[in-house]
């Protein structure tokens, strides 16, 4: 099953400032390591991760119990809050103010 979500009205700049960062395909580092396991006790789950959205997929920068390093945009089955302008993600999908 494919799900379609609209897209926030700055998509495009969204996504050339994430390009901008250059994060996606780095190298593990321990810190977010640190701060998606953190994440998981502080909020009482067994798996957490630090992701980021480009275009075509969902990648993990840092996992604590996922194995997976990406899901390719199709199969992502997120609510259409994920894709908010002017919002973050915490685990579990609790947003925080950003």
């Amino acid at each position: 099953m494919t799900y379609t979500f609209p897209l926030p009205e700055n998509e495009s700049e969204r996504l050339l400032a994430l390009e901008d960062y250059d994060i996606l395909d780095t190298l593990p580092e321990q810190a977010y390591d640190d701060i998606a396991r953190l994440a998981a006790f502080i909020c009482g789950v067994d798996k957490a991760m630090i992701a980021f959205l480009d275009a075509e997929r969902k990648w993990h920068k840092a996992r604590y119990n996922i194995a997976a390093e990406e899901v390719p945009g199709a199969l992502l089955s997120a609510p259409g809050p994920l894709w908010e302008a002017n919002r973050s993600l915490f685990p579990i999908h609790l947003k925080i103010p950003g």
